[in-house]
């Protein structure tokens, strides 16, 4: 009867320690994702700010479809399906730098409203 009684102790606390564990990093994997998110955001804001700053309309054209091609295709498993509409923004490089810097959190915020609660 003991031994019953300590097996059962046993197998509750391993399960225990199993769900507990399991709701902490499920908590924490969401969290660290949506810093990635917010991280990726503010550096395509850096590199959109930085692309604007180029006086020449061409090179200014050349270096939003390399940032669309370097930081948004390569971040396809992070972002999803946002790549597409964010690549749109940068390709149609419209001349009003803050017109794309909206566009741009404005696509964050409709496929990860999570992250801006």
């Amino acid at each position: 009867m003991e031994f019953i009684v300590n097996l059962g102790s046993s197998l509750g606390g391993v399960i225990g320690g199993w769900v507990i564990t399991s709701y902490y990093y499920k908590a924490t994997k969401k969290d660290y994702q949506k810093q990635k998110i917010l991280e990726k955001l503010e550096s395509l804001h850096k590199d959109i700010d930085f692309a604007y700053k180029i006086q020449s309309k061409e090179e200014r054209k050349s270096r939003l479809i390399q940032i669309s091609y370097t930081s948004v295709q390569y971040q396809g498993l992070l972002l999803g399906n946002s790549v597409g509409d964010l690549q749109d923004i940068l390709f149609k490089n419209s001349d009003n730098r803050e017109e794309t810097m909206v566009e741009i959190t404005r696509v964050f915020k409709r496929y990860f409203p999570e992250c801006f609660i």
